[in-house]
């Protein structure tokens, strides 16, 4: 099964306050999962900021728009990581997994 995983930004990824880190992030795709953001600002500007930061998301979506993962990656298990009740609200909206950062770091950097 596909594995999908969208993070927020603010307070989640290292570069702006949270604990999740870019090498992180690299290593989930070298393990073969999708991963994108999913956050406040326009798909566009969040993929900018990540190409700078040395990763090509497999997408960028507002929050709002996270209900095309299921369009985009069918029968996918989706989780969304973001650390606010506003993330919680959207991943149970979709029909997804939440993730805190801090609960997904505690899962995957120890596997």
């Amino acid at each position: 099964m596909v594995k999908v995983f969208s993070f927020d930004r603010d307070d989640t990824l290292a570069l702006s306050s949270g604990p999740i880190t870019l090498e992180m992030l690299k290593k989930l795709k070298e393990k073969g999962y999708v991963i994108g953001t999913g956050g406040g600002v326009s798909g566009e500007e969040q993929a900018r900021q990540w190409r700078r930061w040395g990763i090509e998301p497999d997408f960028a979506l507002t929050k709002s728009d996270l209900g095309k993962l299921r369009e985009l990656y069918p029968g996918a298990e989706i989780t969304h990581v973001g650390d606010d009740q506003a993330d919680e609200e959207i991943a149970k909206k979709f029909g997804y997994n939440h993730l805190t950062p801090e609960e997904f770091v505690s899962i995957h950097v120890t596997r």
